[in-house]
C-alpha cells in the first residue's frame, strides 16, 4: 500500500509539473564568434564556415533526427570582444589567435 501511494503521488507530481515544462527544442542555435583576420584562426574559422563542416557532421539520426541547427557566425577583430560574448551567454563557440 505504501508503494501505491507513493507511485500515485509521484504520477501526480509528474502529471502537474508537465504543462510547466518547457517543449523539446527542434532548433538548435550555436552561435561562433572567430578572428578571419588571423592566420591562427583560419582552420577553426573561415575554412570550416566556408565548407561548412560543421553541417556536414553534426548529427542528423536518432535523437536528433528532426533537429534543425541554426549556425550564425560573427567576425572580429581582436579576442577581447569574443570573449566578453561568451561570458555574456552569446556565443558557444569563440575562436581566437594572436595577430602578428
Amino acid at each position: 500500500m505504501k508503494h501505491m501511494r507513493l507511485g500515485f503521488g509521484l504520477g501526480l507530481a509528474l502529471t502537474a509539473a508537465l504543462p510547466s515544462m518547457p517543449a523539446l527544442a527542434k532548433t538548435i542555435d550555436i552561435a561562433i564568434g572567430h578572428q578571419s583576420m588571423c592566420t591562427d584562426t583560419y582552420t577553426a574559422g573561415i575554412v570550416v564556415k566556408e565548407k561548412q563542416l560543421l553541417e556536414k557532421h553534426l548529427p542528423k539520426d536518432g535523437a536528433y533526427a528532426d533537429v534543425e541547427y541554426n549556425i550564425t557566425w560573427a567576425d572580429y577583430s581582436s579576442g577581447g570582444p569574443i570573449t566578453n560574448q561568451m561570458l555574456a551567454n552569446k556565443l558557444n563557440i569563440g575562436v581566437m589567435g594572436t595577430i602578428r
